[in-house]
This record gives structure tokens, sequence and C-alpha cells, in this order.
């Protein structure tokens, strides 16, 4: 087999098993369903998204350590085997409606877990293989962690209408085909790695047309923060992908809140028995519409990430500049997404927001690798793009959990014992009918955070210009 052939299907396997790390944006498609099942809160299902999104982030600097330690195909059979073990014990939860929170916490941060380590592996392999275009490299296996969501939510519309044990079925069965389909070509790459100069292959990349400040290509990652750069960046980073979380792990319950507005006549009594049946006898309606808008932002998410990557390497290669300019349009997109969230009070144009929200999420995860590549090399990088992606974790837990708080402050427990419902469900219900009123006092303090990013963002450009002025300074005292 020819090398080009080779290293394609490796780069292909790369983008499959990067379609199961984005099944933890899944998880608001089927979240109120699981909650309801397991008599959960809002605030407790936000806190099984944010286990996730901890487990995913807290995970990836160990993750990114052993890939630049290890290789590719160690840590991605690890977090294989993790991550197919935690969707199976979440279905037999599901199944069997086990209401242990601890332990569905547990199986959360194991998916997060194994996605980490999937995701770092990938992600270096990627870079590794196509060395002269790894923004475009990078960017496209990231994309289909976007279209993973897209992928599964559609099957679940299709296959599965109102079925979440069988989704949830499907997603463990799917992981463990595509591992083992795949496996075979990473281990082929973790040997190509082996053959080549790292260091070679870094010095004719891109790193020659890395911002002029980038005094040293290759930090180690203590360094990192000794770095007034690194801590811009985590500051930006951690606040766009809280924002962009709390909205995708939330997105369930605003479809759920929007369309229980939208079905219910003015002045129902939402505590009487027929309108508690008609609500919960309605759940296949809005599961498919949360299937729908998680599609929707399936889609905008893959755009963005590939966006971010052409958009990249065209800013280095034609107008030599910093690709780290690039960073104020995922803000401005953010800022506007979530003014729109805050007005919002009808279904039909909850698009907007997925989409908005989609593409200034998938443009960050697909931007900020590559500006770590630029900034500090390639050598470290898995470790060093892992230490800056868990900066959203404060973050992220402050949003998920206040979105929590306020959904659940607005919602009314009522006994069903008395109800006609024939869909599963615990002795008491919970709903909210207030509309876009159950939550959207979280997205005051979402725009907050917007506009503190654009001071971030200006804080940088200052930074960069100020650096790279005392660098032209410096070489031109060294010429004289």
């Amino acid at each position: 087999m020819k090398q080009s052939a080779k290293k394609f299907l490796m780069f292909v396997s790369c983008i499959l098993l990067d379609i199961l790390c984005g099944t933890l944006y899944l998880y608001s498609a089927f979240s109120p369903q699981f909650s309801s099942r397991l008599n959960y809160s809002a605030t407790q299902a936000s806190a099984l998204a944010m286990s996730g999104n901890l487990g995913n982030s807290i995970v990836g600097p160990i993750a990114g350590f052993f890939v630049d330690q290890f290789g590719f195909s160690i840590p991605i059979s690890f977090g294989s085997i993790i991550f197919i073990g935690s969707y199976y014990l979440l279905k037999r939860q599901f199944d069997e409606s086990m209401s242990n929170f601890n332990f569905s916490m547990v199986i959360l941060f194991g998916i997060g877990l194994g996605g980490a380590f999937i995701y770092s592996g990938c992600l270096k392999c990627s870079a590794i293989i196509y060395p002269n275009n790894r923004g475009m490299a990078t960017s496209i296996p990231i994309a289909f962690i976007g279209l993973s969501a897209l992928f599964y939510s559609a099957l679940a519309s299709t296959f599965y209408p109102g079925d979440t044990s069988g989704l949830l079925g499907f997603l463990y069965i799917s992981a463990i085909v595509i591992f083992l389909i795949t496996i075979w070509f990473i281990i082929i790459a973790d040997r190509f790695h082996q053959k080549i100069n790292v260091s070679h292959s870094n010095n004719h990349s891109l790193d020659g047309l890395h911002d002029i400040t980038n005094f040293d290509t290759n930090h180690i990652s203590v360094e990192l923060f000794k770095n007034k750069k690194f801590w811009l960046l985590c500051f930006i980073v951690g606040l766009l992908a809280s924002i962009g979380q709390m909205y995708i792990f939330s997105l369930g319950f605003l479809v759920k809140a929007l369309y229980i507005k939208k079905l219910l006549p003015p002045n129902t009594q939402i505590d009487d028995p027929l309108t508690v049946a008609f609500v919960e006898n309605s759940n296949t309606i809005i599961q498919n519409q949360q299937n729908f808008e998680v599609g929707l932002l399936s889609i905008s998410n893959s755009v963005g990430r590939l966006l971010s990557g052409i958009m990249g390497d065209l800013v280095i290669l034609k107008f030599k500049k910093s690709r780290s300019v690039l960073i104020i349009l995922p803000i401005f997109l953010i800022l506007n997404s979530q003014i729109f969230c805050y007005i919002l009070d009808d279904i039909s144009y909850l698009y907007i927001a997925t989409l908005t929200i989609g593409l200034a999420y998938g443009f960050t995860w697909g931007l900020f690798p590559s500006i770590t590549m630029d900034f500090f090399g390639m050598e470290n990088f898995s470790l060093n793009w892992g230490i800056l992606a868990t900066s959203g974790i404060l973050p992220a837990y402050f949003y998920n959990i206040l979105f929590g708080r306020i959904y659940d402050s607005n919602m009314k427990i009522i006994n069903v014992l008395n109800s006609n419902i024939t869909a599963d469900t615990n002795d008491t219900l919970r709903i909210c009918e207030l509309g876009h009123k159950c939550y959207n006092d979280v997205f005051l303090w979402s725009v907050g955070g917007s506009l503190i990013m654009i001071i971030l963002f200006f804080s940088l450009f200052y930074f960069l210009r100020r650096e790279r002025k005392e660098l032209y300074q410096k070489l031109e005292n060294d010429v004289e």
C-alpha cells in the first residue's frame, strides 16, 4: 500500500474515533427524559452534564501527557474501553430505573474521561500525519466531533423516536464497532510517528509562519504558567467554552420549556390531571424537537471547526498575520446569541440561537489548538493544549449550575398518581410552563461574561503588539 494511502486511512480512523468524542454533546437530546425517568432535578441534570465535561477537561492534561510519552494507540485503546463501558452502564441504569445520582455522576465522568484520551490521541495523530497543513488536518477530525451529535440525533429520530434506551444501546454498540475497525490503523500511525523526526517536521511546517512573538516554540508545560499569553488565552477559552457548554447541555430543557408554553393554551391549570397527562404524553414530540435542535447545533458546530482551520491557515499563509486575530469572531457570535436567547420566547426561532452558538463553539475548539501550537510549539502540544482546555471547568460549572437552579426555582412539582399518564414516570412530575422565563435570567450572566471576553481579547491584542515591537527593536539593535 502506498504511503499516501496509509496516511489517508490513518486520518479517516482519527475522524471516526472523533465521532465518538462528540456523543457527550448528545446528552442534551435525552437529558430531560433521563432525568424524568430517574427523578432528577434540572440542577442535578446540569451537574451530570458538568460531570461529563469535567471528566473530559480535567483528564485532558493527563491524556495529553500519555499521548506525548506513549504514542496514540495505548491512550486511544484505554479511552475507548472506558467510553464503551460507561455508555453500557448508563443504558443499564436507565432501563432499570436505578435512581442513584452519584452513580450517574461517575458514569458521565467516565464518558468524558474516555473521550479525553481518544480526542488527545486523534488530535496529535492528525497533526503528525499532515504537518504542513495542520490547521486543516486538525480541524477536519475536530469538525466530526460536532457532526457526531447530528449523526446520532438523526438516527434517534428515525429509528428510536422517544426511545432513550434504544439510543443509548446504539451508542455503545457503535462505539465497539468503530474502535475495532480503526485501532489497527492507529497502531500503524504509531509506527509511522516513530520513523519521522518530529522536530524536523515541526520546523518545516507552519511554525515558520508563527506569530513573530513566539520566542520559544517548544515551551514545556511548567513554563506556561509564567506566560501572560497563556493566562489571557485561558480566560478567553474558559468563558467561550463554558457559555457554549451551558447552552449545549441545557438545550433539551430550553426546548421543553418553550414547547410546553407553545402547546398549552393561556391560563391553563398546569396541575390539572388532564393537562399533566397531555404534557407527559407529548414527550415524543418534544424529544423529536430536541433531536432537531441538536442536529442543527451539530451542523453549525462542525462548520465552525472547519472554518477555523481554513481561515486560520489563510490568515497565516496569505496575509502573514497571526491566527489569534480570529478570536474576536466567536466572541462576537457568543455575545449576540446570548442577547437573543434572553429575549426569545418562541421556539420557532430557537434555531437561530442554536446555529449561532454552534458556529461559535465549533470555531473556538477548532481555532485554539492551532493557536496553542503557534504560540508554544509542537513538542509538548498535547499536554499544553490539555492544560489550556481545562480553563473552562470552573466557569462551566458556574453557568451550568446557575441554569439548573434558576430553572428549578420556576418549576412546579406535581403529584401524578391520579393522572392518566402513559409515559414512564415517578410519583412526581417537574414542569415549568413559563416559557423563556423558566431560565432566561441566566443569559444576563452570560452576556456579562461575553463583555469580559471583549476586554480580554483587546488586552491580548495589545500585549502581542507590544511584544512584537520589543522583538523588532531587539533585532535592530543586534544588527547595529
